[in-house]
């Protein structure tokens, strides 16, 4: 499989993910007996700390070596899983706020670092086409938002776990499937 089908894969998957968490957050935090104020906090709260979590994570992939932004996203993308199984499980409804609101924080930590990818094909000489990548994760988002919102009107909003559990594991699936040799490190 090339790499420019790969990072449609990788843009693909994110957006899912980006759907099920930031698309089905008030319908899910509804569901679970959160106030629209509670959620304008919970994701007021957690969107700063993403904004102050995505340079810190852009500087660390930059530097290359180890670190560069496929094993970054390999970590978040494993944190994210783990924290939608952990929704799955129904706990109470004050660490469902901050799993929820965790997992946000690190979608939207995501973004830059699969972007991020494009220009690691790009500076390897393996052109990508990003504009057809994003295309393919508008379409993604589109369909999973149309088949979610079918499913949440029919079974409620506590299945939005389930389709952030199955986004999520297909997105650290097409992750490990990026071919990334790790830059330099920068002093």
């Amino acid at each position: 499989m090339s790499v420019n089908a790969r990072y449609r894969l990788l843009q693909g998957g994110y957006w899912m993910l980006f759907c099920a968490g930031y698309g089905y957050v008030t319908v899910f935090l509804l569901a679970e007996g959160f106030s629209a104020g509670a959620i304008g906090v919970i994701t007021a709260l957690f969107g700063i700390f993403a904004a102050v979590l995505q340079p810190w994570l852009g500087r660390l992939a930059d530097r290359g070596g180890r670190l560069g932004w496929k094993p970054l996203l390999l970590v978040l993308a494993a944190l994210g899983l783990g924290d939608a199984v952990l929704l799955c499980l129904r706990p109470p409804q004050a660490v469902t706020g901050v799993l929820f609101g965790a997992l946000l924080m690190l979608i939207s930590a995501m973004m830059p670092l699969v972007n991020a990818a494009s220009f690691h094909y790009r500076s390897q000489g393996k052109p990508v086409d990003f504009g057809s990548a994003r295309g393919v994760g508008s379409l993604c988002y589109a369909v999973l938002s149309l088949v979610l919102g079918q499913l949440t009107a029919r079974l409620g909003g506590g299945i939005v776990p389930l389709a952030v559990l199955g986004a999520a594991a297909l997105f650290l699936l097409f992750v490990l499937l990026m071919p990334c040799k790790p830059a330099p490190a920068k002093p």
